[in-house]
């Protein structure tokens, strides 16, 4: 649970670095100089994922102990939020307010589940803390940015800086990496075996 935890969290804190750094010219590429206005979304959407690791492994836990009451009720609190949060937020500021919305809901929604499964993810939510609290160390580099080529610097300096910190401390070491590709070698191997199957 804490490796899924941990590493699901440095994917989302990878993305939140870039969309501080190389997010406001990202956007015009991807869906048009028009919505360069979007940015401000990227970056909210980009904060919510920080979370989603809590309540995603929360949930599998939940159907694996085959209690989905647990996952229904966690969804039902993190739609109440939204609605709850997001009418005022987006008659305030729009579409933003919407995205803002969506983030106190998955928070919601990550905060009950983790309280209901505190006894087994207590240790990969002290995890998800450390691993987070170092990622917003590097957020400061967005009051650095300015043109593309310098935002990229940036992203790249912020990513490499994040990464070596968390290898210094031991966070993420190169057991983890091997393990994931044993994990994958089986996954392979045992796929090829299926397709070696006649039927």
């Amino acid at each position: 649970v804490e490796r899924v935890v941990k590493w699901l969290t440095v994917a989302a804190v990878l993305i939140f670095l870039g969309s501080l750094t190389v997010g406001q010219d990202v956007v015009p590429l991807v869906l048009g100089r028009a919505y360069s206005p979007a940015y401000p979304n990227l970056v909210a959407l980009a904060t919510t994922l920080l979370l989603v690791p809590l309540g995603h492994v929360c949930s599998v836990l939940a159907l694996t102990h085959d209690r989905p009451s647990v996952v229904f009720r966690g969804a039902v609190a993190r739609l109440f939020v939204f609605w709850a949060v997001g009418l005022p937020l987006v008659m305030r500021w729009e579409s933003f307010g919407a995205c803002v919305a969506v983030g106190c809901g998955i928070a919601a929604q990550a905060v009950y589940l983790v309280a209901l499964k505190w006894r087994v993810v207590g240790p990969a939510f002290r995890r998800w803390l450390g691993v987070v609290g170092l990622g917003l160390l590097f957020a400061p580099v967005f009051w650095l940015r300015g043109g593309s080529a310098r935002n990229t610097v940036l992203f790249v300096v912020a990513v490499g800086g994040y990464l070596s910190v968390l290898r210094v401390l031991g966070v993420i070491s190169a057991r983890d990496l091997r393990a994931v590709y044993r994990a994958l070698g089986v996954a392979r191997t045992a796929s090829r075996k299926v397709g070696e199957v006649e039927p």
